[in-house]
């Protein structure tokens, strides 16, 4: 008789039929116990990955939080509250805490959120500390909807920025200095040259004066705009200011909205001084009638304005360059990289001034 051995058992089972559930079941526990294993690693490996994403988010001083947006205020967390330095257990965020300026924000923000128009919020708002000072929060939030589609929370991130704050204020407050000490050296100089005694004509020196008093407004107007540019109208308003008084109608200015980068700002000032001058001294506004209308427009790369005199004094083209058009001429080729052209008609002079858009021209709504 044959023996079974140790493998007789299975070989029977074969014999009727009985070899594949047997597999199968080898293979199922098998598989239970691969998958048990994997679950552990994978455990761990989320854990890992848990512990490294809240160790960055307190590198980051990043607090987390969800905004149901039917209720008014944020039920916060133990580690957003951990953020913002106020005791575990607070129910509320909102309150007498709130910084009166961003109230109407948090209001706002929440009436938003509301409306489901947005997917993506993202604000900054202040708030007091228990100790009484003051902090900035930047939040970073995303509207979430329910499986029906109605809006039903915003989740997002929150994270201190009262640091980069305060250097922003510090570096407002350097600037001002930086131009209360530009405008004192503009005063000194002005009190120079005013001081000046048989060194230079009267004609020279208010002439230089002038030039000195239009880079002032200049600077006023670009300080006004923390030196990102200014606006060509507030320019070319501020350079004609002194000769205006009551011939404010007798001046026209007509252009699109455009920011003047603040590089070549102080130029075109001056040009439009000296252009100023001259109409104020010999031109259209040295009279009673005389008007004059500056156009600009931009196009193409480049940027033409057009000075235009009308019924002032008859105008002669002058023998020779006097130095008002000399200084003109050297300001736009120099200072710009343009051309300029004089056409001393008898109705009134036209100054064409042609440059290359500068870089940082920017076109306003």
């Amino acid at each position: 008789m044959q023996s079974d051995g140790p493998f007789g058992s299975d070989r029977r089972a074969a014999s009727d039929g009985g070899s594949a559930s047997s597999g199968r079941d080898a293979a199922m526990r098998f598989d239970e116990r691969s998958r048990a294993a994997d679950g552990h690693q994978s455990g761990d490996r989320g854990l890992a990955l848990e512990d490294r994403l809240r160790a960055a988010f307190d590198a980051g001083r990043i607090g987390v939080f969800e905004w149901p947006v039917h209720e008014a205020a944020t039920p916060p967390t133990d580690e957003l509250l951990a953020r913002l330095g106020l005791p575990k257990g607070l129910k509320s965020t909102a309150g007498p805490d709130d910084h009166p300026e961003d109230v109407e924000l948090l209001n706002a923000i929440r009436q938003r959120a509301l409306s489901g128009a947005e997917r993506f919020i993202d604000f900054e708002f202040r708030y007091f500390e228990p100790s009484g000072q003051t902090r900035w929060l930047q939040v970073r939030s995303e509207l979430c909807t329910s499986a029906a589609g109605k809006d039903e929370r915003l989740v997002g991130i929150v994270f201190d920025v009262t640091g980069h704050k305060k250097r922003e204020d510090q570096l407002r407050l350097l600037a001002r200095e930086a131009n209360h000490r530009t405008l004192n050296i503009f005063s000194v100089i002005h009190n120079l040259v005013t001081a000046a005694n048989g060194a230079a004509s009267d004609n020279f020196r208010n002439a230089l004066l002038g030039r000195i008093e239009a880079l002032a407004r200049a600077h006023w107007a670009l300080a006004a705009e923390r030196w990102k540019g200014a606006e060509l109208r507030t320019l070319m308003e501020r350079a004609i200011g002194p000769y205006r008084g009551n011939k404010a109608e007798r001046i026209e200015l007509r252009g699109p909205p455009c920011q003047f980068p603040a590089s070549e700002a102080e130029a075109i000032t001056l040009v439009i001084h000296e252009l100023a001058t001259n109409a104020a001294k010999y031109g259209s506004l040295s009279g009673e009638r005389g008007v004059v209308s500056v156009e600009w427009e931009a196009d193409h790369g480049r940027v033409r304005i057009a000075w235009t005199e009308s019924g002032g004094p008859r105008v002669r083209r002058p023998q020779s360059e006097g130095f008002g058009t000399q200084f003109i001429e050297r300001i736009v080729e120099g200072g710009l990289a343009g051309t300029v052209k004089f056409d001393w008609r008898a109705t009134g002079l036209r100054c064409d001034l042609t440059f290359p858009i500068p870089r940082g021209w920017k076109t306003l709504p």
